[in-house]
């Protein structure tokens, strides 16, 4: 059986995704749905790289046939953000993955700055930072033959019914649009009906009336202070957007290798 592992961050872990005993069905819940697998979640919340190097050695005790890698989101409003160091050291993590056989499968970032409610200079920082983490995805991506699956350009990222409440996180919907996506670009066979994904619009008033303003006072100060102190001027050095498709569909990563696994047959339609 098809032994699924998610690691990163709280995308990864499944914020915004349906809540069921054990925790979110997730990314990883999802694919293994619809190919009939068994997932381990690793993800944790506010997870930046430092945090998926720490937790390799989990991911290669697992010995998993695919590895869903979710990071970078986190990373572009911490610190300074150094392209070149943060794709080296993320090819790193991803090739101790590929060393066991695994298929590996990294996400880039969406474009935040279209889903989040910011001030217009926050915005284009915050355009011009996810820029250059998804180069730095790509880069990694592309050195180590790892599989892209690509919010940034997909239309369907920024579907109101694709994305959680916060604006951060994708819904549940959201969710199953990534695992279909997934499931389509590793050509496995679909052989169960998928999770239920559908939102209650009364969920979302009703959350946005309790525990939204519990929400925003509890990270959006942090994320307001984060992103002023590091970007009140101009966006880190080498953040400079310079177009506005890094990751378009034509530069999608495959793998050179065939995944492993006897059910593989016909890949799915998109």
């Amino acid at each position: 059986m098809t032994l699924v592992v998610a690691v990163g961050d709280s995308i990864a872990f499944g914020i915004g995704d349906i809540e069921r005993p054990g925790g979110h069905p997730a990314w990883s819940g999802r694919v293994t749905r619809l190919i009939g697998g068994v997932d381990v979640n690793l993800g944790q919340t506010g997870a930046v790289l430092r945090d998926v190097e720490a937790r390799v050695a989990a991911v290669l005790a697992e010995r998993p046939d695919i590895v869903l890698v979710s990071i970078g989101g986190n990373d572009i409003v911490r610190g300074p953000f150094d392209t070149d160091d943060f794709a080296d050291r993320l090819a790193a993590c991803l090739a101790s993955f590929r060393s066991i056989d695994a298929t590996v499968v990294v996400l880039t970032v969406p474009d935040l700055s279209r889903t989040m409610h910011l001030p217009g200079f926050m915005r284009r920082s915050l355009h011009a930072r996810t820029h250059a983490v998804n180069a730095a995805l790509m880069s990694a991506a592309a050195k180590t033959s790892s599989v892209v699956v690509d919010r940034w350009s997909d239309p369907r990222s920024y579907l109101r019914v694709h994305i959680n409440v916060d604006g951060a996180h994708p819904s549940p919907a959201g969710y199953q649009h990534l695992a279909h996506r997934t499931v389509a670009i590793l050509g496995l066979p679909v052989t169960q009906t998928p999770l239920p994904s559908l939102e209650d619009e009364r969920g979302r008033a009703f959350w946005l009336a309790t525990s939204g303003l519990a929400w925003v006072i509890r990270r959006f100060p942090l994320a307001m202070w984060s992103v002023l102190t590091l970007l009140r001027a101009r966006p880190d050095r080498g953040c400079q957007c310079t177009g506005c498709d890094p990751v378009g569909i034509q530069t999608l990563v495959q793998p050179t290798t065939p995944f492993r696994s006897p059910e593989v047959s016909q890949p799915v339609p998109s």
